[in-house]
Parts: C-alpha cells; sequence; structure tokens
C-alpha cells in the first residue's frame, strides 16, 4: 500500500510529524506496537536525514526515537522515561491553526483492495 500526504505549510508539516510520533510511542506503552515496528514507521534514520534541513527540532525527536532499542536493551529500567520524553518532546512541537489551504491525501488506487 502506498498513501502519500502532501503538505504545504513547515509549520502543519511538524505538528502532522509530532502527531504520528506521539500515536507511535503511545502505540509502544500500550504494547500495540513493538519498538522495532516503529522504526519501520517513523523512527529510522533515513527520516533523520530527509528532515534535519527543514525540521531540526522534529529530526533529533525522530533521532531520539531511533535509540530507543538500544536504550531498551541497555538500561531496560530507564526506557518509560525515556519514551515519555520522546513524547513531551512532540507534544511540544504540535501547533495547528488554521492554514486554510486544503491538503491533499492520496490513496493509491492500484494497491487498495476492494
Amino acid at each position: 500500500m502506498r498513501l502519500l500526504i502532501e503538505i504545504n505549510e513547515e509549520e502543519y508539516v511538524k505538528s502532522f510529524l509530532s502527531v504520528l510520533s506521539v500515536g507511535v510511542i503511545e502505540s509502544i506503552k500500550e504494547n500495540k506496537m513493538t519498538i522495532h515496528q516503529s522504526e519501520n514507521l517513523l523512527f529510522y534514520p533515513n527520516m533523520i536525514f530527509k528532515t534535519k534541513a527543514f525540521l531540526p527540532e522534529i529530526s533529533e525527536i525522530i533521532h531520539e526515537g531511533t535509540e530507543m532499542e538500544n536504550i531498551n536493551k541497555l538500561y531496560p529500567e530507564k526506557i518509560d522515561k525515556y519514551i515519555d520524553d520522546i513524547k513531551k518532546q512532540s507534544l511540544d512541537q504540535i501547533k495547528f491553526k488554521n492554514f486554510g489551504k486544503k491538503i491533499s491525501y492520496k490513496f493509491d488506487d492500484d494497491e487498495i483492495p476492494g
């Protein structure tokens, strides 16, 4: 499946990725997603590089997310606080406002069952 989301406002992109981060963190905390799965969805090295130039705060959050597995292995007693810190940083980046523009979502029809 392929999902293409086109957002042209920088603050909206930052907020959108932050909301995604919070959702991923909550999914990990509720045992609905593993840390490894979160790395496939959002917290992977290439995403750090894609966001670093224009969204440095988000890039740093993603970077910290890529370290969750290491923290969990080396310091399992600290993982809950580490995850909560990532969530707090993500929440601090959410600043939705009325942009007055349409945001385009496109689902690839060839890959949607039915």
